[in-house]
């Protein structure tokens, strides 16, 4: 096993040819394509980007920790802060630094490939044994790596396995909330303007990153532009997206079309109309449903995105014809593996299983139908005494050693947890599985008995302790053996079969797919080498595009920003469209010229949320925060004619800081760069 630090990589690998698909792609630091030229300032954007726990990015922006990122990324922290009767994300948080409960942020500082070694790790195993062994290598990887609270090291497995390698990081759980706009600023439009554009949405916040109780001092850091960026200008996004489907055989997006996404969509608006519902009820009630909203109806919004890609006959095709293609290449090619003909088949019989196994997964060990935040509680608590027993590398991946320290954070997090949404939701998801798997199944019995679904979750919610971090972090360091907490033994029962459901499906779905995945991979990696990008795999990427708009199917014409006289012209006074109070009042004092938000082609998914966007330059000219409609298909391709990433300009956010806000000192560090 080899290590390779970034900054060579960047000056040895630059030099492979660009995409061929416009600016599509979500580009390794490691691997950057010959378009993007030798740029001085790419190690400065590499070390200054982070990655936020939760799936989101950002960016160091000053000498003295200082992050800047989206208001949606700090929503669990505002949350976690707040209680009855005090909450902090409608009005935003200005109260000087308070610390997250359970945030943290890591800098990527190594890659290091083990692509060989895991390779010769799985020789000639399947199934079962081959997923076990791969486990097993990786906890063995990962135990090797020096251990120290503030490093973790992660695999990341890139072009369906055909290479692996070992991505380590300089870890912070000391992140301390810094500023935060309203909700009604940062979420301006609401769902309906959600993944739309026009938008005029101030979504950014600021964070603090401490190291030995001091401010940390990043040695790169990110400076802002003195102008905004123009029509047509070259932009550049550097982020953590979360996955795509790009490379995945035609079988599997079939049954993502077929199965998967319009499941997940009746589920969703389902969820939705509960929360709405119970957010009716009154002010608290409002509160508490706030959040688990508004991300419900963002994933709902994105959900239906990819169906719609995936239903468009023209993209439906185009996938077809490249996988075709691709055959073709591969079988004139005598010197790649023969086995490599029949992936395609073995993946769509692993297909073929998941299916079967799709209802049982995604409602028990995916625990749909227990929606309930003191359930996850119980869950944790249960396996993670059950797996610490056994040794890391033979855990269930996410109880392995190195990740034992946020489970105990989240665990110890004082998050507030309203009894009357628990109850809610966890009777309606109840309410599904019954419903799913039938009354008369074994489970659904031994879980519900003769009590109906809500009397068992109004008995539950009311009977649990889990709502006391104390309680919680007790039970995790003595031991659960001696609780009489209804909740864990509700969760007892249901865990043996989720065990086993999940046993199943990395046996004979997981497994498989991975064996020939990996082996149709090799084979493209083999033709292509690194003029193909990898998957998304939530690790740090460089997309890059233009600030340009677009002309819509009717023939619309949309421009590339928007600026404070339409924020004017779009606000009502009634919500989503209404403007909170600091707004109202420093209208008068803004230029109404000042750029808010803009578009550019730049590639981008879940978890680019908070990126920096730089110019040509590599100074920032804004903040990434969400796509247009037509970009939520992007979890399987890029259309560049139609497909945008929206950013708030910096512009914005000067303007926000000195007239709308009054943060004279925070205004002077992101300015500067020093505190």
């Amino acid at each position: 096993m080899t290590g390779m630090r970034i900054a060579p990589l960047l000056l040895v690998l630059i030099g492979f040819a660009a995409p061929s698909s416009g600016d599509e792609g979500f580009w390794p630091y490691n691997h950057l394509p010959a378009k993007l030229g030798q740029t001085e300032w790419i190690e400065r954007l590499r070390g200054a980007s982070v990655r936020i726990g939760g799936g989101c990015s950002g960016s160091f922006v000053s000498d003295a920790g200082l992050v800047l990122t989206n208001q949606h990324c700090v929503r669990s922290c505002l949350a976690q802060l707040s209680s009855p009767g005090k909450d902090l994300i409608a009005p935003g948080y200005r109260g000087g630094e308070i610390r997250c409960p359970t945030m943290e942020i890591r800098q990527l500082v190594s890659i290091t490939d083990i692509s060989a070694r895991m390779k010769d790790a799985i020789a000639g195993l399947s199934g079962t044994a081959l997923r076990t062994r791969l486990d097993a290598e990786r906890a063995t990887i990962l135990a090797e790596q020096p251990q120290s609270p503030d490093r973790n090291c992660e695999i990341v497995p890139l072009h369906q396995d055909a290479l692996n390698e070992l991505y380590c990081y300089r870890r912070f759980d000391d992140v301390r909330l810094v500023f935060a706009p309203e909700a009604d600023i940062a979420f301006f439009g609401g769902d309906p303007d959600n993944y739309n554009f026009p938008r005029y949405a101030l979504d950014i916040a600021f964070l603090r990153v401490y190291a030995d109780g001091r401010p940390y001092r990043p040695e790169q850091i990110l400076r802002p532009a003195r102008t905004s960026v123009r029509e047509g200008d070259n932009v550049y996004l550097s982020g953590h997206p979360s996955s795509t489907s790009r490379g995945q055989p035609m079988a599997v997006l079939d049954f993502d079309r077929s199965v998967a996404l319009p499941d997940s969509i009746a589920f969703l608006s389902e969820k939705r109309g509960l929360l709405t519902a119970y957010a009716a009820r009154g002010a608290n009630q409002m509160q508490a449903a706030a959040t688990p909203l508004f991300r419900t109806e963002n994933h709902l919004k994105v959900m239906k995105g990819r169906l719609q890609a995936l239903n468009d006959e023209a993209f439906w095709a185009g996938k077809r014809d490249t996988e075709e293609q691709l055959r073709a290449r591969i079988a004139a090619d005598p010197s790649l593996d023969p086995e490599t003909h029949f992936a395609w088949d073995a993946i769509a019989n692993a297909v073929a299983m998941r299916r079967i196994l799709h209802d049982r997964l995604v409602l028990l060990e995916e625990a749909r139908s227990f929606q309930s935040e003191l359930f996850q509680y119980a869950r944790t608590l249960l396996r993670a005494e059950a797996e610490r027993t056994r040794p890391s590398a033979e855990r269930l991946p996410e109880y392995a050693d190195a990740n034992l320290a946020q489970i105990e954070r989240t665990l110890a997090a004082p998050a507030p947890i309203d009894p009357g949404l628990e109850v809610e939701l966890l009777a309606w998801s109840l309410s599904t599985l019954r419903a799913s798997l039938t009354p008369d199944d074994p489970l659904v019995r031994a879980l519900l008995g003769r009590e109906s679904p809500r009397a068992v979750a109004e008995r539950l919610i009311a009977g649990s302790s889990l709502a006391h971090a104390a309680i919680r972090q007790n039970l995790y360091r003595q031991g659960i053996g001696a609780a009489d907490d209804p909740m864990i033994a509700f969760a007892r029962i249901v865990d043996a079969e989720a065990r086993a459901v999940r046993k199943r499906y990395e046996a004979e779905v997981e497994a498989p797919m991975l064996l020939h995945g990996a082996r149709i991979a090799r084979a493209r990696f083999a033709l292509d080498g690194f003029d193909i990008y990898p998957d998304a795999t939530g690790t740090l990427r460089l997309s890059f595009g233009k600030a340009v708009g677009w002309t819509m199917p009717s023939g619309t014409s949309v421009p590339y920003r928007t600026d404070f006289a339409g924020l004017a012209r779009r606000a009502t006074g009634a919500p989503p469209f209404a403007l909170p109070p600091t707004w109202v009042r420093a209208m008068r004092d803004l230029d109404p010229a000042t750029p808010f938000n803009f578009v550019s082609t730049s590639d981008t998914v879940g978890g680019s949320s908070g990126s920096p966007v730089v110019n040509a330059k590599g100074e920032l000219v804004g903040v990434h925060f969400d796509g247009n409609i037509h970009a939520t298909g992007r979890e399987y391709g890029d259309n560049p004619g139609l497909d945008r990433a929206v950013a708030v300009d910096v512009a914005a956010i000067r303007a926000a800081l000195r007239l709308v806000y009054r943060e004279p000192a925070l205004l002077a560090e992101f300015e500067t760069g020093h505190r």
